[in-house]
Order: structure tokens, then C-alpha cells, then sequence
């Protein structure tokens, strides 16, 4: 659900609308041109004449969410058809491609434009936290999404560094990695709750998950 007040550029953090529209008083209608694309929201797909907007909240529209294109990264062909299978089934979610290691993976980048690569780290001819950090540096707006059998902290740091921006386990569920990949497809970071405790030891457990003497 989207209020209206989110087309005239509310504060998406503070949630407080722009004075210049504090003369707009309640019972006043607005009609929504379609389509109307609000960036990390999607598009919306009707044009209604609504109101009131003011004390007592704004109508709600609905809207169609702009599909998040995405590409698969893996040396395993089980493993990509596997996610290929379980992310086009979901809505606003679109495979455009899938590469079988670190340099096929930057060359269909460049070619696709994808706005999520989900990546594996160990692959031949060039890895996945080299491919990431090429891709990065020529196409800054795509989204990298670490999914990798590797829990220590030293390739989470190193993957991070080269510019992914986030990072699950290959023993994830369905929910976390679709939560991942909208996540990270809208420019936030996101860590699976596994590798957030081993990059914050507690419990005299250390980031690599090896138990510490105390």
C-alpha cells in the first residue's frame, strides 16, 4: 500500500510531507496520470481521481511493482536451474540470464544490465569476488547478492569490500533469498541472520564460528 502523499515527494525516512504542499487542504482530489514510475516503489498501473488527503489519511492506491530483473551466477547447472525455477515464479521477479563463472558473469552484465546478479564466490576462471568487483566498477547501479557455502568471516569481509551488498548461505530458505534479492534490488544492504553472528561474535563464539578460550 502507497499513501498519495508519497507522489508529491514525502520524506520517505521521516515520513513528513514538503511544506509547500501544507496548503493542500482535505476533500481536494488529484488525478494520477498512468503510468507513474516512483523509483524503488515500481509503477502504477491505474489513474484514479481520489481523495481526501489531510486529517484522516490519504487514500490508497495500489501499485504494480516494476519487475526486478536478475541474473543467476554459478558453476553448478543443478544450482542455477534450481534458482531460476524457484525466483521466476514470483511476481515482479524476471531472470534475464545466468553465467557459469566470473568472467561470463561480467560480460553478460555489461550485456544485460541486470539490476541483481546473485553471485557464487567459488568458480573457475575467475571468482565470484572478482567478477563482483569488476562489475561494480563498470556498472555502479547493478546490485550484487553473495549466495555462497561459505561461512567465515574473511570472505564475507573481502566479498563486501569488492562491493556486493549482501550476502546468504547456500542453506537459506525460499523467503530469506526472495527477501534478499528485493532487498539489495532496492540499494539496501542485507546479511542473512547466520552471517550477521559471525560478523558479530557473541557468546564467546568468534566471527569464523570457531569457540573462543575464556
Amino acid at each position: 500500500r502507497i499513501r498519495l502523499d508519497l507522489l508529491f515527494g514525502v520524506d520517505l525516512t521521516s515520513g513528513r510531507s514538503p511544506s509547500r504542499y501544507t496548503h493542500v487542504t482535505p476533500g481536494t482530489a488529484f488525478k494520477v496520470v498512468a503510468p507513474l514510475k516512483i523509483p524503488g516503489i515500481g509503477y502504477f498501473s491505474e489513474a484514479p481521481t481520489v481523495g481526501p488527503l489531510g486529517i484522516g489519511g490519504s487514500t490508497l492506491i495500489h501499485p504494480t511493482m516494476e519487475r526486478m530483473r536478475v541474473m543467476l551466477v554459478d558453476d553448478q547447472s543443478i544450482i542455477l536451474d534450481g534458482l531460476a525455477a524457484l525466483l521466476e515464479g514470483e511476481a515482479g521477479v524476471e531472470v534475464v540470464g545466468t553465467a557459469s563463472n566470473g568472467q561470463d558473469a561480467v560480460d553478460k552484465a555489461i550485456l544485460l544490465k541486470p539490476d541483481v546478479i546473485v553471485m557464487d564466490i567459488s568458480m573457475p576462471i575467475m571468482d565470484g569476488i572478482e567478477a563482483t568487483r569488476q562489475v561494480k566498477k563498470k556498472l555502479k547501479n547493478v546490485q550484487v547478492l553473495i549466495l555462497s557455502m561459505y561461512n567465515r568471516r574473511e570472505f564475507i569481509n573481502e566479498i563486501l569490500d569488492a562491493g556486493a551488498s549482501g550476502y546468504v548461505l547456500k542453506n537459506t530458505n525460499r523467503k530469506e533469498l526472495l527477501e534478499a534479492v528485493r532487498t539489495v534490488g532496492v540499494g539496501h544492504r542485507y546479511l542473512a541472520s547466520e552471517v550477521q553472528g559471525i560478523m558479530d561474535p557473541v557468546d564467546g563464539v568468534d566471527g569464523a564460528g570457531e569457540t573462543k578460550s575464556i
